[in-house]
C-alpha cells in the first residue's frame, strides 16, 4: 500500500536541517511518511548518501538502512517532474552500487511512487516496499508503565520548540517510545505536528 497523499512539510520543521527547494519538499514527506507510516527509525534514514557509480560519485536523495546494511534507495523528483522512469532507473543503479547492494528502489515526485525490488539479481515493479510495524500489540502493563515514567523526557520539550541540535534526538526518543507503546499516529494529524495549519 502507498504511502498517504502529498501533505507539506513546513520548512521549519525538515529533518537534517534541509532548505526549502522543490525536490526537498518531496524528500521531506517522504522521509516523514518512512518514519509515519512505514515505522523506520530516524536513525536508520540517511540523506544524500555518497554512491560510487563507475568513476563517478553520486548523491542518493535517502536511504534506508535495515540491520545496518542499505535496504531502500529513494531518489525524489520534484512535483511537476514527469520522467519517473528515469529516476526510477537512477535509484536502481543507485541500488546495485557495490557499497550499497539494497533490496528496492524507489522513486516518488509526491504523486506517482514506484517501487522495484532485486529478486535474485532481477529487478521487478513491486507495489510498495515493506512496512515495519510489530504486529504484536499485546503487552504486560508492567512493560507500559515503564515507558509513561520515560516519556518524562519527552514532555519537557512538548510546549517549547526544540532547538536544531536536538531536533533528531528529540524524534529518535519520540519514536522509540511510540512504537514500543504501539501508538499510531492518524495520517491526517502529521500536517499539524508538523507546524502546518
Amino acid at each position: 500500500m502507498p504511502p498517504a497523499p502529498f501533505y507539506e512539510i513546513h520548512p521549519n520543521a525538515y529533518l537534517f536541517q534541509k532548505s526549502a527547494t522543490p525536490e526537498e519538499e518531496v524528500r521531506q514527506w517522504v522521509a516523514f511518511e518512512l518514519l509515519s507510516g512505514y515505522g523506520f527509525h530516524i536513525n536508520n534514514i540517511e540523506f544524500e548518501k555518497p554512491v560510487k557509480v563507475g568513476r563517478r560519485t553520486h548523491y542518493a536523495d535517502i536511504v534506508v538502512f535495515n540491520n545496518h546494511k542499505p535496504y531502500i534507495v529513494i531518489e525524489c523528483k520534484r512535483r511537476d517532474e514527469s520522467k519517473i522512469a528515469d529516476g526510477l532507473k537512477q535509484a536502481v543503479s543507485y541500488a546495485t552500487a557495490y557499497e550499497i547492494r539494497a533490496e528496492f528502489a524507489v522513486c516518488s515526485n509526491g504523486s506517482n511512487w514506484q517501487v522495484m525490488r532485486n529478486i535474485n539479481d532481477n529487478w521487478v515493479k513491486v507495489t510498495d516496499i515493506p512496512r515495519i510495524f510489530s504486529s504484536n500489540t499485546r503487552r504486560p502493563i508492567h512493560e507500559l508503565f515503564y515507558e509513561i515514567n520515560h516519556l518524562e523526557l519527552i514532555l519537557y520539550w512538548l510546549h517549547r520548540p526544540v532547538p536544531a541540535k536536538y531536533a533528531q534526538i528529540f524524534l529518535s526518543n519520540l519514536q522509540d517510545i511510540l512504537l514500543r507503546c504501539q501508538l499510531s499516529i492518524a495520517k491526517t494529524a502529521i500536517p499539524n505536528m508538523v507546524g502546518m495549519t
